[in-house]
C-alpha cells in the first residue's frame, strides 16, 4: 500500500490556541481554526518565520490578490469565503502537499539520487544539529535515527529557507555536481534577510497584516501582481512544468548567478534552494538527500521581498555600476530595538545624496494601512529573525530572535518627523553608552586596576539592558505625531535616570578609596575620583539629553 503523509490534512503544525493550550493542525485547519488560534508554536524561529510564508503565499494564490486596499478588508471581513478559497486552492494542488508521493512529494524531487546511491544523516535535515558536533544537542544518539512525519515537514520547510552552504551531495542530473559533490551556491534565500514579520492576537491577524498589498509597498513594488501567473509558488510552476523540479537548477544557465531570477514575492516565499529527498518507513523519516537546487543572489531583492531590512551598500553599487541595497543583518549582540534606524529609514530617493536604508515592505504596508484607518491597535508587534553564519556559510552560528512593539504612529508615511525623533533618541542613547564606557575606564584607573576594557564592556552591557524596557515601552506608546518636544522630554528624563542609578550602583561596587582619587593617568595635570568621574558622566548625559529638565541648583545630584 502507498504510504501517504498529506499536509493539508495531517497534523503536522504546532499552535498556540487562544486557551493556552498546544495543538497541532494541518494546513485547512490552520486556516479554519485562524481567529482562535494564537500563534505558531513551532520549536525554531527558523520554523516559525518559513511556515508563515508558506502560509502566506498559500492564502495570496488562494483569494488571488490583495489587489488592493478594498480587496484586502474583503478579505479580512469574509474569512468563511477565504477558508474555502483555501481548501479549493489545496485540492487543486493535493499531490504536492503530500510528503511521501510518488511523483511530486512536499518540497522533494521522487527520484533524487547519487552515483553511489547514499543518503545522509538526519542531521542535514535538522538545522539545529550542529554538523559534527551531535553530542551538543538535545537531538544527539538515538534522536536522529529517525524523526516523525510532522518534525519532518516543519524541518524541510525550514531547510529550503535555511540551509547553509557548503558542499552537497552532486545528483545525477546536475550539470554543476563535479565528483560526485556540489560544490558552495551560497544558503538559503531567507538565510540572507535580515527577516521581519508583523505578529497579530491570532494567527488570521498575523496573516493579514503580512499579506502585502503591491500598491501599498511602493515604486520597487509596482511591477507585482498577485493576479497574474508569473508570480507563483513552487507547487503551481512545477504542476505547470515538471521539469523545472528535477535534480538540475531551474535555469538553464546555472552558471549565470549576475541576475535574480525570482518573479515575485510568492516566489521567494517557497524559493527550493536545494533538491531534497526524505526516506521514509512506516514509522517516520530515517534518511535524506539534500543537493543544491537554485541559487538566488540579494542584491536589490527589495522590490521583490516584504520581509526584511535592506542597507545601501556602496562596494557593491560600484560592483555592479548601479545603487545596490542588501539585506540588512541582524547584530546577535544587540537587542532589535537597537537596529531601529534601518527599518524606519525614508525611502531612498528622500536621501539622493547617499542613500543608506529601504524600509521592509511589512512596514511600508501596514503603514498605509493605518493611514487608512485600517488598523485599530496604537500599537503594532513585529518578529525579528535572522542568522549568523560561520566560516563559509557553512554552519549556523546563532539564530537571531527578538521582537519589537512599535507604536502604529510610526508606519503611516506621513508621519516622518516622529521616525526622525527615535532615530536622533536612539543616537542619544548610543552616546550615552560611549559615555558610560569612559566612566567606566576612569574608575578602573582610580582603583589601579588594569582592566579597562573589560570594565567598559560591563558597564555599556548593564546600561543597554536598563534601558532595553525604558525604551521598548516608551516606542510603543507613541501616539501623537505633533508632540515631538513632549515625546522626547518622557524619554530622556527616564534614560538621566537610569545613567544616575547606574553610576551609583557602579561606585558602591567599587573598593574605598575610589573616594580619594589619583592623578588622571590620561592627564597628569587633572586629578580623578569616583565623585570626579560620576560628575563628568552626568554633565556629558545632560549635553547630549537637550530636552531634560534642567538641574534645579548648579549642585547637581
Amino acid at each position: 500500500m502507498t504510504r501517504q503523509y498529506d499536509l493539508r490534512h495531517e497534523e503536522w503544525i504546532p499552535v498556540l490556541r487562544a486557551d493556552n493550550t498546544i495543538g497541532n493542525v494541518g494546513l485547512i485547519e490552520a486556516f479554519r481554526q485562524a481567529p482562535q488560534i494564537r500563534g505558531l508554536a513551532v520549536e525554531s524561529p527558523l520554523q516559525r518565520f518559513a511556515v508563515t510564508r508558506l502560509l502566506l503565499a498559500i492564502l495570496h494564490r488562494s483569494v488571488k490578490g490583495p489587489i488592493d486596499t478594498d480587496h484586502w478588508v474583503q478579505i479580512r471581513d469574509s474569512w468563511a469565503e477565504v477558508v474555502e478559497a483555501v481548501e479549493d486552492h489545496l485540492d487543486a494542488f493535493s499531490g504536492h502537499f503530500d510528503l511521501l508521493h510518488t511523483h511530486t512529494p512536499y518540497m522533494q524531487v521522487p527520484d533524487l539520487h547519487t552515483t553511489k546511491g547514499e543518503f545522509s544523516g538526519l542531521e542535514r535535515l535538522v538545522l539545529d544539529v550542529p554538523s559534527g558536533e551531535q553530542y551538543f544537542t538535545v537531538r544527539s544518539g538515538s534522536g536522529l535515527d529517525r524523526i516523525s512525519f510532522a518534525d519532518a515537514a516543519l524541518w524541510l520547510t525550514a531547510l529550503h529557507a535555511y540551509d547553509v552552504s557548503g558542499i552537497k551531495s552532486g545528483a545525477v542530473g546536475d550539470p554543476r555536481q563535479k565528483g560526485g559533490k556540489g560544490y558552495p551556491i551560497g544558503p538559503g534565500w531567507a538565510g540572507q534577510l535580515g527577516g521581519i514579520q508583523a505578529r497579530g492576537d491570532n494567527l488570521k491577524t498575523t496573516l493579514l497584516y503580512n499579506l502585502v498589498i503591491p500598491e501599498n509597498i511602493g515604486p520597487h513594488f509596482a511591477g507585482v501582481d498577485f493576479t497574474a501567473d508569473g508570480d507563483v509558488p513552487y507547487w503551481e510552476r512545477r504542476q505547470r512544468e515538471p521539469e523545472s523540479y528535477s535534480a538540475a537548477p531551474r535555469f538553464p544557465d546555472p552558471a549565470d548567478y549576475h541576475s535574480n531570477f525570482a518573479t515575485g514575492p510568492l516566489d521567494l516565499y517557497t524559493w527550493q534552494t536545494r533538491r531534497v529527498r526524505l526516506i521514509a518507513d512506516d514509522s517516520g523519516i530515517t534518511h535524506v538527500l539534500v543537493s543544491n537546487g537554485d541559487k538566488i543572489l540579494p542584491q536589490n531583492m527589495h522590490a521583490m521581498e516584504p520581509h526584511s531590512q535592506w542597507r545601501y551598500s556602496d562596494p557593491q553599487s560600484k560592483k555592479f555600476k548601479t545603487t545596490v541595497f542588501m539585506p540588512a543583518e541582524y547584530d546577535p549582540d544587540k537587542s532589535a530595538w537597537r537596529g531601529l534606524s534601518a527599518l524606519l529609514a525614508q525611502a531612498p530617493e528622500a536621501r539622493k545624496d547617499s542613500p543608506r536604508a529601504v524600509r521592509p515592505g511589512v512596514l511600508e504596508h501596514l503603514g498605509a494601512l493605518a493611514y487608512d484607518g485600517h488598523i485599530g491597535v496604537s500599537a503594532l508587534s513585529f518578529s525579528t529573525v535572522g542568522v549568523i553564519f560561520g566560516a563559509q556559510q557553512s554552519s549556523i552560528s546563532t539564530v537571531v530572535d527578538d521582537h519589537l512593539e512599535l507604536a502604529t504612529a510610526l508606519l503611516p508615511a506621513d508621519n516622518k518627523e516622529l521616525r526622525q525623533l527615535v532615530v536622533e533618541e536612539l543616537d542619544r542613547i548610543e552616546g550615552i553608552a560611549f559615555r558610560i564606557g569612559i566612566f567606566a575606564r576612569d574608575l578602573v584607573h582610580v582603583i589601579g586596576d588594569n582592566s579597562a576594557e573589560t570594565a567598559q564592556a560591563r558597564a555599556k552591557g548593564d546600561y543597554y539592558s536598563r534601558c532595553d524596557t525604558v525604551f521598548r515601552t516608551w516606542l510603543s506608546s507613541l501616539s501623537d505625531p505633533t508632540a515631538l518636544i513632549d515625546s522626547a522630554m518622557q524619554l530622556e528624563e527616564q534614560v538621566l535616570n537610569v545613567v544616575y542609578s547606574l553610576a551609583d550602583d557602579v561606585l558602591a561596587q567599587m573598593p574605598p578609596w575610589v573616594v580619594v582619587g589619583r592623578e588622571d593617568p590620561s592627564d597628569s595635570s587633572q586629578w580623578i575620583s569616583g565623585a570626579i568621574a560620576q560628575r563628568r558622566l552626568i554633565a556629558g548625559a545632560r549635553k547630549i539629553l537637550t530636552h531634560v529638565t534642567p538641574p534645579a541648583s548648579s549642585g547637581g545630584q
